[in-house]
């Protein structure tokens, strides 16, 4: 990636921590659901990181990220922004954000990012 091409040309990609099995294996199995509307992209590519950082700080290594149209989502976002990408998306966006819902699938995250950090024994905060 040189200064002319930007880090995340069109398209939409979920960004992972491919240091941590759980959530390679979730990414996949992400990708293979979705196909061609996703682009996975591992987030300890330096560029990447750079990029990451300079748009969510030191909390880029919080969680999983969806990246579209050059605009940034974490958590609780980002779970929204990939229901979008599946067929009827519009719908299942609608769903995830009714608020029991939302709260189960946060609490998810809240769970896998638990089980990463005792996984990958990484110094997040």
């Amino acid at each position: 990636m040189n200064k002319q091409q930007p880090p995340f040309p069109q398209g939409t990609y979920l960004l992972f921590d491919n240091d941590c099995g759980i959530c390679t294996t979730a990414s996949h199995f992400f990708k293979r659901l979705l196909g061609s509307r996703i682009d996975l992209i591992p987030m300890h590519i330096p560029q990447v990181e750079q990029e990451g950082k300079r748009h969510l700080g030191e909390s880029y290594w919080d969680s999983f990220h969806i990246v579209r149209g050059g605009q940034w989502t974490v958590e609780g976002s980002a779970i929204l922004a990939l229901a979008k990408l599946f067929p009827l998306g519009s719908l299942w966006s609608r769903v995830a954000a009714i608020g029991p819902v939302f709260y189960l699938l946060k609490k998810l995250l809240s769970t896998m990012q638990s089980r990463r950090k005792v996984e990958c024994k990484l110094d997040l905060g």
